[in-house]
């Protein structure tokens, strides 16, 4: 279950990153990225399934998920084509737990 589960991860952080029509047709990753609703999280915005927004001049797309016990957290940054997956067995909220780590 779980190596499905990342390898589900690593193909939307793969099409998120990707400049080229993969598994996607082209509007459709554009469309994706593009923001369209804004959300009450500040300047963060809905696009295709994925929150949109700039932090320092940085363009992010990122995508959560969670079930009882478990945590994801998916953050590209197109532009750098990098991204950072975390799969976290907590209740815990992996953007705090991460700023916690990292403080």
């Amino acid at each position: 279950m779980y190596k499905f589960i990342i390898i589900i991860l690593l193909t939307l952080s793969a099409s998120v990153l990707a400049n080229k029509v993969t598994t996607l047709k082209k509007q459709t990753h554009q469309d994706m990225l593009a923001p369209e609703i804004k959300t009450v999280w500040g300047e963060i915005y809905m696009g295709l399934g994925w929150q949109v927004y700039k932090s320092e001049g940085v363009n992010i797309a990122r995508h959560p998920g969670s079930i009882r016990g478990y945590k994801s957290l998916i953050i590209t940054y197109p532009e750098n084509k990098d991204a950072l997956i975390l799969l976290i067995n907590t209740n815990t909220n992996p953007i705090k737990l991460l700023l916690t780590c990292t403080s």
